[in-house]
């Protein structure tokens, strides 16, 4: 399968760490996949999500956030949305979409 690649600080434009070590979050949409990179995986748990009130969400391509339990909020990525800004953004860069194959 061939997947393609999206830079979650560039779609956000934020500036990535310094770390060469990257990490890979496959995620669906539909028929496709897309691989999230990031900087880091901080945990895995089950949350509830609360939806935000639109004058509060940051960004297009956030769904809602949630409260970690330790009292540290995280947003949550809307993936329909963020992949569509994501494309709309590489389109605007005028760079070719990157992408990577995966033998399932």
């Amino acid at each position: 399968d061939i997947v393609s690649v999206v830079h979650v600080a560039r779609v956000f434009s934020l500036e990535a760490k310094a770390s060469e070590d990257k990490y890979a979050v496959i995620v669906s949409q539909d028929d496709a996949q897309v691989a999230l990179i990031v900087d880091q995986l901080l945990i895995e748990t089950d949350i509830v999500i609360k939806a935000l009130k639109n004058r509060l969400l940051p960004a297009r391509g956030v769904a809602g956030a949630a409260n970690l339990g330790d009292g540290t909020i995280t947003f949550i990525l809307d993936i329909h949305s963020f992949i569509e800004l994501a494309l709309e953004r590489e389109r605007g860069r005028g760079s070719g979409a990157a992408a990577i194959r995966i033998n399932a």
